[in-house]
This record gives C-alpha cells, sequence and structure tokens, in this order.
C-alpha cells in the first residue's frame, strides 16, 4: 500500500530543480543587492558630510563679507558723496573760462597808470577805469586801446566817460570785448 503520510525522516524532497537553480541565483542577487546599497549608503554619506562642510563654509565667508561690507559702508557714503560733488565740479569747470586775458588786456593798457574800476560784461566785455595825471598819459592810453584793436586783441573799444576834476587828474572810462 501507498504511504499517503509525510515521512519527516526522509532528506531528500521533491523539488523541482529550476527552483534550486533560482535559489542559489537569489542568494548572489541579494548579496548584490546589499553591496550596492551598503556601497550607495556610504557614498552617499560622503557626499553628505562634504556638502555639510562646504555649507558651513559658505557662511563663514557670507558672514566674514558680510561684516567687511558692513566696515565699509562709511567709505562708500563717502566715495559716492565724493562723486557727485565731481560731477558738480566737472559742470562748473567746462562752464567756466579763465580771466587770463581779461587782466593781461586791462595791464598792458593801463601800464603803470591807475586803474579806478574793473567790471566784466556779458559777451567777453570789460568795463575799466584809468586815472591818469596829464593829458599826454590819457593820449598814451587811447593809443594803447587802439593799437590793441589793429593787432585783434580787444574789437569795439568804446570811451564812456572822460572826464577831468579839479585838481588836474583825468578819468577816463572805456569799454572793449576781448578776443579770447
Amino acid at each position: 500500500m501507498a504511504n499517503s503520510g509525510i515521512n519527516l525522516l526522509q532528506t531528500k524532497s521533491d523539488f523541482n530543480p529550476l527552483f534550486a537553480l533560482v535559489k542559489r541565483y537569489i542568494v548572489w542577487v541579494s548579496m548584490g543587492m546589499i553591496g550596492i546599497v551598503l556601497v550607495s549608503g556610504i557614498g552617499i554619506s560622503l557626499a553628505f558630510f562634504y556638502l555639510q562642510s562646504q555649507r558651513e563654509t559658505f557662511l563663514v565667508t557670507e558672514k566674514r563679507l558680510s561684516t567687511e561690507i558692513e566696515s565699509q559702508s562709511v567709505k562708500e557714503a563717502l566715495l559716492t558723496g565724493v562723486a557727485s560733488r565731481l560731477t558738480a565740479i566737472e559742470k562748473i569747470l567746462a562752464e567756466q573760462h579763465s580771466y587770463v586775458p581779461y587782466i593781461d588786456t586791462t595791464l598792458k593798457i593801463i601800464k603803470t597808470y591807475t586803474l579806478s574800476s574793473f567790471a566784466l560784461g556779458e559777451n567777453h566785455s570789460m568795463s575799466i577805469g584809468i586815472t591818469v595825471s596829464t593829458l599826454e598819459e590819457a593820449v598814451d592810453v587811447f593809443t594803447t586801446v587802439m593799437s590793441m584793436e589793429h593787432m585783434h586783441m580787444i574789437h569795439s573799444p568804446i570811451l564812456e566817460s572822460f572826464s577831468m576834476k579839479e585838481s588836474g587828474i583825468f578819468d577816463i572810462k572805456i569799454s572793449y570785448i576781448v578776443i579770447l
């Protein structure tokens, strides 16, 4: 008769040989997967620690640079103020012109005589007052003015006034335009 019970003393079983082959590869695959997980975990941990140290380095650098920027803010404010003043000075210098030609022509006209008034007008015009003690000196002033006009140093000279004081001193007022 056929035995229908389970024999617990029998060491061999009726397993399929394909199942045994799969079982052997499952062990190798699971060992490989555990190795991959471990290596990946170590790699990720190393990357995390590296990135954490980089983050700390960047935070320290940020604090240092922030402190430097704050300490430089006073200098920046001063430099900004100077820069704005420089633009204003550049505008002034661009519009400003030299008074040397005006003074030079006046000195050539008066020579050693007394200058009683000096006024700058618009469009390079000048008005000067000269005090001379004799009529010959007055003629010398007029001659100088005319020669300067012929040399194109001035143009449009006008005798505004010519008067003699009771003391015998002559006052001459002349206006002219300086050629720059």
